[in-house]
């Protein structure tokens, strides 16, 4: 059973719509019992979760100040979610990153479900990323979410909700979360990085960091790091060089096959749309092999997704070749 939380009172500016929308249906007790959190990874999901947890949990909050934007932060309620041990908060997440959500975690829920709250108000629980549920698990689940007990909330934090039951979708109110505008996010990670908004060498490398991360802000963080930085230059190289005949598709694939394979795949697919973008605009004639492409940068991240035992040097392989023939058939 994990109960972890962060401690970030109020969701990022980016979110102040559905915020809002959240303290409206918390406030006028319209709040579902089940919110499916709906979006790209890295625009700050969980995060909003844990917000909306420590709101619904803070002793100053629902029946104390129904005006209370956001949790207090001290009361004991507060304090236990700091602490990790808030008895009527549970945080479901798989063992490892990028591997299921058995049914052995169910059963904690279902024991959760069961209780009667320990502080006498809400209990939360929040399962991220929905979709790592296997089917035990989530059929388990569909039993909390038909009699989830007074005053209890599931949050189903989801990247990629078509990959969770539509039974488990139709039982859930969904919140969408979609990138962030470079408005909202700039001065937010101006200021995650410490500097200014007038440092024009700071603002540029956030703003390429921003379009490479497809304006997901926490992922733009990550990329505006050096080494990030260097690695997607390094990538985006190699692809030019395969498409040019520079660089032969299997020294490309060896370099790539040392990358995080999901990731690299997000890389190429932003740089054939941008190809592809531009020869539209330039009015260009567009190949059916080239066109056929985008399915193969599905197809590929499909196997990512079916199975452990992928082989990422000969699927880049396998990818760089299907590249360099597409873009001869478009020459």
């Amino acid at each position: 059973m994990e109960t972890n939380i962060t401690a970030i009172p109020r969701p990022y500016p980016w979110q102040s719509e559905q915020w809002a929308k959240l303290l409206r249906l918390a406030q006028t007790g319209k709040l579902p019992h089940a919110l499916l959190l709906s979006g790209e990874s890295e625009t700050g999901k969980l995060d909003f979760a844990q917000a909306v947890a420590r709101y619904m949990l803070c002793r100053q909050t629902l029946g104390v100040n129904d005006n209370a934007n956001e949790a207090c932060g001290e009361c004991r309620s507060c304090l236990l979610l700091n602490a990790g041990s808030h008895p009527d908060f549970l945080l479901l997440q798989p063992e490892e990153p990028g591997k299921q959500l058995r049914i052995a975690l169910m059963r904690s829920l279902n024991d959760f479900s069961a209780s009667r709250s320990h502080q006498g108000g809400w209990r939360v629980v929040v399962i991220e990323p929905a979709e790592a549920l296997n089917i035990s698990a989530a059929n388990a689940l569909l039993k909390t979410l038909e009699e989830p007990g007074e005053q209890t909330l599931l949050m189903l934090v989801s990247h990629r909700p078509g990959g969770l039951l539509p039974t488990i979708r139709s039982r859930c109110q969904v919140m969408s979360f979609p990138p962030a505008s470079a408005e909202l996010a700039m001065p937010w990670l101006h200021a995650a990085e410490d500097s200014s908004a007038s440092d024009k060498k700071a603002t540029a490398r956030m703003a390429l960091a921003l379009e490479r991360a497809g304006q997901r802000p926490l992922r733009a963080l990550r990329y505006g790091e050096q080494q990030m930085a260097d690695s997607i230059d390094h990538f985006e190289s190699l692809v030019e060089g395969v498409a040019s005949g520079e660089v032969s598709p299997l020294q490309a694939a060896e370099d790539c096959s040392r990358l995080e394979f999901n990731e690299a795949l997000t890389w190429f697919a932003r740089l054939h749309v941008q190809r592809l973008r531009t020869q539209v605009e330039d009015n260009e004639r567009l190949s059916a092999g080239l066109l056929a492409f985008n399915d193969r940068l599905t197809q590929a991240t499909q196997r990512l997704l079916s199975t452990s035992n992928l082989n990422p040097q000969l699927v880049w392989e396998e990818l760089l070749m299907d590249w360099t023939r597409a873009r001869l058939a478009n020459s």
